[in-house]
């Protein structure tokens, strides 16, 4: 580059951070990156900002970070010096505006403006609201197409991502148009966990495993089977697990109270979350559950604890890459520092 082009580019970037000093090594990791990360996505939540401390960077692509960056960059700073992507979380936006063509434009614009203000390289949507009117869907699908439209005319590498339930069959009263988000987006990140949000069935209310294979397995079928490439998907799985409060234990069978939700009579809101630093099984109580390649324990005889560990997550991810997914990723990349863990996703890259 002459002296002329890299005048341009620092001006350029010195409009994107606004008055905001680079508190980066250098000024060039303060904006968003000059090329998008190659290779499967290993797509990573944070809730801490000084969770990435604690990452093994090998095999990510993108942090969506789940706080203020303006107010914590030095994530944007680790994350871009490596050549990671960083996405910032969408503001919520309400189901009833979706109608509305000139809400909608205005929230667009306030995304791809904070997108640029702290120099992301995309914008992750997480809304998981209840939607039952097609109208409303394909309404939603319109505001995820407006917003990557806009990021991609201000940044063409841009990644606007969406973040799905386990599965699209009405997980949570969620019906939405998933086929036309999978277009309207660059990626959609299954959650493929709190699979027991909804517990049909007749008979008492149990505790079970937060996200069984089988059920995690169908979900992302499910999806494939509308048309959506699985190139497009990344399988999220859980870094933590959820301790249920027994109100009888008989053998391996927690019944637990009945806590509705969303029209379901048993839910895992009667229960805690954890995450997987803090899950601590005591001698001997680790068990193993079969039907849904989980593991679990009880507690002092009142509380069953269900989670995932390496274990449990290999064949997750060894699944996804049967599938031929874009990629997987897991709520949240603070929730433990174990190495096991990180090594886990070598059955999705390596193995």
């Amino acid at each position: 580059m002459g002296c002329d082009t890299f005048l341009v580019v620092a001006v350029l970037l010195a409009c994107a951070l606004g008055a905001r000093a680079c508190p980066c090594t250098h000024a060039s990791l303060c904006g968003p990156l000059s090329q998008p990360p190659s290779g499967p996505e290993l797509f990573v939540f944070t809730v801490n900002p000084a969770g990435f401390q604690g990452f093994n960077w090998t095999y990510i692509t993108t942090v969506a970070a789940f706080f203020p960056l303006e107010q914590h960059p030095e994530l944007l700073c680790a994350a871009h010096a490596r050549g990671v992507r960083v996405v910032t979380k969408a503001s919520p936006f309400p189901v009833a505006n979706l109608s509305s063509s000139a809400d909608r434009a205005a929230w667009v614009q306030s995304q791809v403006k904070t997108m640029q203000a702290v120099g992301a390289d995309g914008i992750n949507v997480d809304i998981e609201e209840p939607i039952m009117i097609s109208s409303q869907a394909k309404d939603l699908t319109s505001l995820v197409s407006a917003l990557r439209d806009a990021a991609h005319a201000v940044n063409p590498m841009a990644q606007v991502s969406f973040d799905v339930a386990w599965g699209p069959g009405g997980v949570d009263e969620r019906v939405y148009d998933y086929a036309g988000l999978a277009k309207a987006t660059d990626l959609l990140f299954v959650m493929g966990y709190d699979e027991r949000s909804q517990v049909w069935g007749s008979g008492p209310c149990v505790a079970g495993a937060n996200a069984g294979l089988k059920q995690t397995e169908s979900g992302l079928d499910a999806y494939l089977r509308l048309g959506i490439a699985g190139t497009q998907l990344v399988a999220g799985s859980p870094w933590y697990g959820r301790l249920y409060p027994c109100l009888s234990l008989d053998g391996s069978t927690c019944t637990v109270q009945s806590v509705p939700f969303r029209g379901c009579n048993c839910s895992d809101a009667v229960s805690s979350e954890i995450g997987y630093s803090g899950i601590q099984p005591p001698p001997g109580a680790l068990q193993w559950d079969e039907a849904s390649s989980s593991p679990f324990f009880d507690v002092n005889g009142t509380h069953q604890m269900w989670y995932d560990d390496p274990r449990s997550l290999r064949l997750k991810y060894a699944a996804a890459r049967a599938r031929g997914v874009g990629g997987v990723g897991m709520w949240t990349g603070d929730f433990s520092t174990a190495t096991s863990m990180w090594a886990a996703f070598d059955a999705f890259f390596k193995d």
